[in-house]
C-alpha cells in the first residue's frame, strides 16, 4: 500500500514543480533577471577599487541595492499564485499520509495533561498521571474505552489516523496514531533520523524535479517580454 502512496506523494512533488516553473517563466522577466544579475556582478567587483567614504561607491551601492529590490519583487510574483494550491496539498498530503491507520496491533502514542488516573482494557493502560504523559501502548482490541478520573473519553480508535485531542474536565487527552515511513535511509541525519515520512519525501522529490526542470527550460521563454 505505501508503494502506491509514494508515487501519489511523487507525482504530486513534480506537478507542483512543473506548474512553479511555468508560473515563474509567464510572471518573471527571465532576460531582465539575468541581465540585472550580470550587472550586479560587475558593479560589485566594480567598487571593490573605491572608497567606501566617496560619493560614487555610495551611488554605486545604492544602485546594488535598488537592482536586488527590484529582483526581489520579480521573484515574489508567482507567490500570488502558488501559494494556495501549496496550502491546498499541504493539508491534504498531511492528512491523508501523516500517520498509518489505526488498527489492532497498532502502536499509539497516548498523551494526557492534567492529574488523575487514566483507564483502558484495550490499551491495557491504567495509570496515574501528575502534570503532561506519555504513554506508549498498543490496541489490542477493535472496541474501546478510554477513562479518566473514571469518565468515560468517546474516542473512536480503529481506522483513524489523524491526531486526536479530548478535554475531559480540567484534563487533556491526546491519540496519536503511528507515523508513516515512506522511506528509510541506510543512515541517519540530524533531527530526521533514517525514517523519512511524507512531508520529508515531498520535499526531496520537489527539490529534485525542479532542479532538472530549472535545467531543462533554461533558456526557454514563454512570453515575449519589451
Amino acid at each position: 500500500m505505501i508503494g502506491g502512496d509514494i508515487w501519489i506523494i511523487v507525482l504530486i512533488a513534480i506537478g507542483l514543480s512543473a506548474m512553479t516553473q511555468i508560473i515563474n517563466k509567464l510572471l518573471i522577466n527571465e532576460k531582465f533577471v539575468d541581465k540585472s544579475r550580470e550587472k550586479i556582478k560587475k558593479m560589485q567587483e566594480e567598487i571593490k577599487g573605491y572608497d567606501s567614504t566617496s560619493k560614487e561607491f555610495r551611488k554605486k551601492q545604492e544602485e546594488i541595492i535598488n537592482l536586488n529590490f527590484t529582483l526581489m519583487k520579480q521573484q515574489f510574483k508567482p507567490m500570488i499564485f502558488t501559494f494556495l494550491p501549496y496550502i491546498i496539498v499541504f493539508y491534504f498530503l498531511g492528512t491523508m499520509f501523516a500517520f498509518n491507520p489505526i488498527i489492532v496491533g497498532s502502536n499509539i502514542d497516548v498523551i494526557v495533561s492534567g492529574s488523575g488516573i487514566i483507564e483502558s482494557e484495550c490499551l491495557n493502560l491504567n495509570e496515574t498521571f501528575e502534570g503532561k504523559e506519555i504513554f506508549e501502548v498498543n490496541v489490542q482490541q477493535n472496541d474501546c474505552e478510554i477513562f479518566i478520573n473514571s469518565q468515560e473519553v468517546e474516542i473512536e480508535l480503529i481506522g483513524n489516523k489523524e491526531e486526536i485531542i479530548e478535554n475531559v474536565g480540567d484534563n487533556k487527552v491526546e491519540i496519536r496514531p503511528e507515523k508513516r515511513t515512506f522511506l528509510s535511509l541506510p543512515f541517519s541525519l540530524p533531527f530526521i533520523g533514517d525514517e523519512i515520512g511524507w512531508l520529508g519525501t515531498f520535499i526531496i522529490f520537489s527539490f529534485a524535479s525542479s532542479m532538472i526542470l530549472n535545467k531543462t527550460l533554461k533558456g526557454i521563454y514563454l512570453r515575449k517580454w519589451d
